[in-house]
């Protein structure tokens, strides 16, 4: 049997990269998360879109999960259509939020869900 070596990505954070993230942590300010910075930024980017709010959150996963859960409001429940290649991430975001995934066989082309099979 064959060894498969196709990682997603390399471990490219160097030593120094950890001791300068750790000394952000240990040294940097109090509050990292939801500051004023990022409201402002959350404010300016709104009014760019035309919208009255927007929100920013730490992940495309965690993004992904809000989006079903705004779309529970409006649809108590129902089926999502999920190209076979995916991140777990993103079926677990339809599942916690009460829809089910159909998945989908993906185009090799593209590595997108399947035209033909959607």
């Amino acid at each position: 049997m064959s060894k498969i070596n196709h990682y997603l990505m390399e471990n490219n954070i160097t030593k120094e990269d950890r001791f300068c993230a750790a000394k952000f942590l240990l040294n940097g300010p109090t509050t990292l998360t939801q500051g004023r910075i990022v409201k402002k930024f959350e404010e300016q980017w709104s009014k760019w879109l035309g919208v009255k709010y927007s929100v920013f959150v730490n992940s495309g996963s965690s993004a992904n999960f809000l989006t079903f859960a705004c779309l529970k409001i409006l649809n108590k429940e129902g089926n999502v259509i999920v190209p076979a290649l995916t991140w777990n991430s993103d079926i677990v975001s339809i599942i916690k939020n009460n829809y089910s995934p159909d998945f989908v066989d993906i185009n090799l082309r593209t590595l997108a869900g399947s035209e033909d099979q959607i």
